[in-house]
């Protein structure tokens, strides 16, 4: 976590692209027009390794703004979450953190990309790792879907979740790659909190037991025999030469 801490600090210092969300938002929404008008541009913008290596350097930079979805309606609905979401992580966790979390997920798409250079990069998982991190952080936010059902995002964030992992299952490497690249960024800023939390709750269900074991434990026992408060709440127990009897055996002995 130091060097996690250290990695935001040094960006801070170095390069920070304030309101990134917002500027994802309109370039992608830009290309997104661009590729309405003309079906030729997005191929134009796409990341293809083998283009890239051919010397079509701008598709580095260019497919960051590649459109979320290209038909309208759905269009719209994905960059008003995005940039709903991605305005909240950039101000609940500093420009320095958000940059790094979108900038890591594009250096590390871009990366393996190259090991299936045949095959064309997509930062659809990026933006969806922006989704689950809003909902990891507000689990009970309520989005209205569709601008009418009412639906807790933490339940939309397990079902993309379930949809993702049979993606992968049926997907080519490239996508794979992709889709274990975002989530392994995911885990790099939710990982350490997330086994913080559960090891908390395993603690406290701990002490809850050790508690609950306690408490369950009688007070008083009568040596002879072995009623206790617990299994006869009517008993009155005394102790006697420092042994304790039920109020029958002390009568008795």
């Amino acid at each position: 976590m130091n060097l996690f801490k250290a990695l935001i600090v040094n960006l801070k210092n170095f390069f920070v692209v304030p309101r990134l969300s917002l500027i994802l938002t309109l370039g992608s929404g830009l290309c997104f027009v661009f590729g309405m008008l003309s079906p030729q541009f997005l191929p134009f913008i796409a990341f293809v390794p083998e283009r890239i290596l051919a010397g079509e350097f701008w598709r580095a930079l260019s497919f960051i703004f590649y459109p979320f979805d290209m038909q309208p309606f759905f269009a719209f609905f994905t960059y008003y979450l995005f940039f709903l979401m991605g305005s909240a992580l950039e101000q609940q966790w500093g420009a320095a953190k958000f940059n790094l979390f979108i900038f890591l997920g594009y250096l590390g798409t871009m990366a393996v990309a190259f090991i299936t250079p045949s095959n064309i990069a997509t930062n659809y998982y990026i933006y969806l790792s922006v989704y689950l991190a809003f909902a990891a952080l507000h689990p009970d936010f309520e989005l209205y879907l569709f601008f009418v059902v009412p639906v807790k995002i933490k339940w939309l964030a397990w079902m993309v979740a379930a949809l993702t992992i049979l993606d992968f299952a049926g997907a080519s490497w490239g996508v794979r790659f992709s889709i274990l690249i975002s989530a392994v960024n995911f885990l790099i800023f939710f990982g350490p909190g997330f086994f913080k939390k559960t090891r908390e709750n395993i603690q406290t269900v701990k002490i809850e037991i050790h508690a609950t074991q306690e408490e369950a434990k009688p007070f008083h026992i009568c040596s002879v025999c072995g009623i206790t408060e617990k299994t006869n709440p009517a008993a009155v127990f005394r102790f006697s030469g420092g042994v304790e009897y039920c109020s029958e055996h002390l009568i008795k002995k």
